[in-house]
């Protein structure tokens, strides 16, 4: 039993939805809400996370070497034009330091996918 308890303490877990929209550079999830949800997004090369559900946040403050950009967009909206414009950015900007996003709501469906 100790074994496992040490393994649990050590293991990472994917956010809920993860999955990579553009492999390496794009990866949209659920809210990542733990620290093993973190950890993970960042061993898999995640170092800006944009939260569109300001009502959601993930624990980022244990994680210095992540970014992390609110842009709030209510539950079933769409963006405004300047929201798009400023995840375009982000994105942008992470592509020419060869780093990837990770973006996410509270259930990795609605306001991620759009």
């Amino acid at each position: 039993q100790y074994h496992y308890m040490v393994w649990m303490a050590e293991a990472v877990f994917p956010p809920w939805n993860f999955s990579w929209v553009m492999p390496d550079r794009l990866a949209a999830m659920a809210w990542p809400q733990t620290v093993a949800s973190l950890d993970y997004i960042i061993k898999q090369g995640v170092r800006h996370l944009v939260s569109l559900s300001a009502e959601k946040l993930p624990p980022t403050h244990a994680f210095p070497q992540l970014r992390h950009t609110v842009i709030s967009v209510p539950e079933f909206e769409a963006p405004t034009l300047d929201q798009i414009k400023q995840f375009i950015a982000i994105c942008e900007a992470a592509d020419q330091n060869n780093e990837a996003v990770g973006v996410h709501c509270r259930m990795g469906r609605g306001r991620t996918g759009v």
